[in-house]
């Protein structure tokens, strides 16, 4: 299992729809919206995107597309890559 970063676009269907998805994931799926840097320092993620430990592209897959199911999102795309490392800065 592996480190996934799903990020994601749905179509603004109602003013609430983002935060729906969004709570979704993290309540019900345990993704992540902060990721730790190497140096142990915590960043948030851009909006649509969010992280999650020990799971599989397949499974992050199917966890968004089951969220957008459950809150009736229409979903425009979506990728969940396997994360290993990456350049942080927030403002």
């Amino acid at each position: 299992m592996a480190q996934i970063l799903l990020t994601y676009d749905i179509k603004k269907t109602s003013d609430t729809i983002h935060t729906e998805v969004k709570k979704e994931l993290v309540e019900n799926y345990g993704y992540s919206p902060k990721i730790q840097s190497s140096e142990g320092k915590w960043y948030e993620l851009p909006n649509t995107c969010l992280i999650k430990n020990n799971t599989s592209r397949q499974q992050a897959s199917a966890d968004f597309l089951a969220a957008c199911q459950k809150v009736r999102a229409k979903w425009e795309k979506y990728i969940a890559v396997e994360y290993s490392g990456a350049t942080f800065n927030n403002q």
